[in-house]
């Protein structure tokens, strides 16, 4: 191992200073397609040499990895623009999380800032690949790293997909002016189904990033002082993913567990603790967090699962629903029956089941014993149950 070690060692202080004079070439900017090509296959052989040294990297070959670090910001720095050289500085990135583990966490912003502003729909995913991996190897411990990075990422996201947009009503234009031409009219103009697809992949990204940090505890970065105002965009976003936006269960699952787990950290102590507050709290963020919930994402959620393109007999539906009990059980549990009983019953729950006007057959729950049910619920179980029989009754009118 020893022997392999140094051998290694020696191939990447070779490759290093061979990027550094390519680096010094003056040439570099007048041909950026040859000396990308170069520089990149250069950076993936420092990335395939680092792979003997993820376990108890010693700390003289720490240090080399840290000049191998530096380097290949120097990379990037030279040639931001050119994709190879994106994707390589990425993979070797991933690869020294491995090997430096909190030791790279200081180099990360400029490496982010670069990456998050030069991406395109190309290398996006690759990007938000490496933020997901900063959250799920370091959590909160990666909040320095990630603060300047969170939101460029989630408006270049955002850019793409109005992009992407600008393309399909180009091309909606085009067939348009094609069926005009031909005496068809232009209504009903297809969108090709590949740029849809684009579209959903990259509000994906932005989704499980936002899951990501709040699961792996690095939620902090949702109140920065870089982050804070934009704080009600980011829940709008969630409530999207979770309730209209887009017709995709997965999707939904991991945006209402999102909002489950901010309410685990968020909502105060259980009952009986001291640390709960009320609605009118000073605490802004905590206190406007909850008055989303209640007056935003459960009136929205109770609507999507009563949608009919919502099939609660599909398994995938079902999950969501389940997430949903979940989440009302945490909030009981967490704010206390006066304030459900309050906010959730009282306002939103009554005011939908009040709504059916139809006859329902006799195997089907009356409003008041839905009602009931919610009030009395007091696990994930029961609340699952509970939302089955208002399907059951709101399904019906």
């Amino acid at each position: 191992y020893e022997t392999n070690a140094s051998r290694n060692t020696r191939s990447i202080v070779r490759n290093s200073q061979n990027l550094f004079n390519v680096l010094q070439s003056p040439n570099l900017r007048r041909d950026p397609d040859e000396y990308g090509t170069i520089l990149s296959s250069s950076v993936a052989a420092l990335a395939y040499l680092s792979k003997g040294f993820t376990r108890q990297t010693p700390p003289e070959i720490q240090e080399v990895l840290f000049e191998t670090v530096k380097i290949c910001l120097a990379v990037l720095q030279s040639l931001p623009e050119h994709e190879a050289v994106r994707n390589k500085c990425m993979v070797l990135l991933q690869r020294m999380i491995q090997c430096l583990k909190e030791g790279v966490l200081p180099s990360m912003p400029s490496f982010l800032a670069l990456l998050i502003e030069h991406c395109n729909a190309e290398d996006v995913l690759d990007v938000s690949q490496l933020l997901n991996q900063l959250c799920a190897k370091f959590g909160p411990i990666a909040v320095p790293a990630l603060d300047a990075a969170a939101l460029p990422f989630l408006r270049k996201c955002h850019s793409l997909v109005t992009t992407i947009s600008s393309s399909r009503n180009h091309h909606n234009d085009e067939s348009s002016c094609n069926d005009s031409n031909n005496g068809n009219g232009g209504d009903g103009a297809a969108v090709p189904p590949h740029l849809l697809i684009e579209q959903l992949v990259i509000k994906k990204l932005t989704f499980l990033f936002l899951q990501n940090v709040v699961s792996h505890g690095a939620t902090s970065l949702l109140l920065s002082s870089s982050n804070i105002q934009s704080l009600e965009d980011v829940l709008n976003t969630m409530n999207d993913g979770a309730t209209s936006e887009i017709h995709d269960a997965v999707v939904k699952k991991s945006c209402v567990v999102f909002f489950r787990d901010l309410i685990d950290q968020w909502s105060g102590e259980e009952v009986g603790g001291s640390e709960r507050e009320s609605l009118s709290s000073p605490n802004i963020p905590r206190a406007g967090f909850l008055r989303f919930i209640y007056d935003v994402f459960l009136p929205s959620a109770m609507q999507c699962i009563l949608q009919k393109t919502f099939n609660e007999k599909d398994a995938m539906h079902y999950r969501v629903i389940c997430e949903v009990g979940k989440t009302l059980a945490a909030l009981k549990l967490k704010r206390g029956h006066v304030e459900w009983e309050e906010q959730f019953v009282s306002r939103t729950l009554s005011g939908m089941v009040t709504t059916v006007v139809a006859p329902q057959p006799a195997t089907c729950p009356s409003q008041s014993d839905v009602i009931a049910a919610f009030r009395n619920a007091s696990n994930p179980k029961e609340m699952e149950i509970c939302l089955k029989n208002m399907i059951a009754v709101l399904k019906n009118r």
